[in-house]
């Protein structure tokens, strides 16, 4: 007996075949995509570092933190460090 429309014979299983790459291939293209591009996380942005400090400059801090030296010493040494 024959087989009438599209779904009879050679040509039917070449179309299957045909239909069942091509979503195999749809689903591997999006999920390549998709992890390609992480999203962007939620909130705000952090804000920014805060600028590096320096070895002399920590020491300066520690000696004022100790009590060694006084607030006008620390402004005036910290002045000194980053103008040199």
């Amino acid at each position: 007996m024959m087989a009438w429309g599209w779904g009879g014979g050679w040509f039917g299983l070449w179309l299957g075949l045909v239909l069942l790459l091509g979503v195999v291939a749809a689903v591997v293209f999006a999920l390549v995509a998709a992890a390609g591009h992480p999203r962007a996380p939620a909130g705000p942005p952090p804000p920014p570092a805060p600028p590096p400090v320096s070895e002399a400059e920590r020491i300066l801090e520690e000696r004022f933190a100790r009590g060694e030296i006084d607030a006008d010493a620390l402004t005036r040494g910290r002045q000194a460090l980053r103008n040199r």
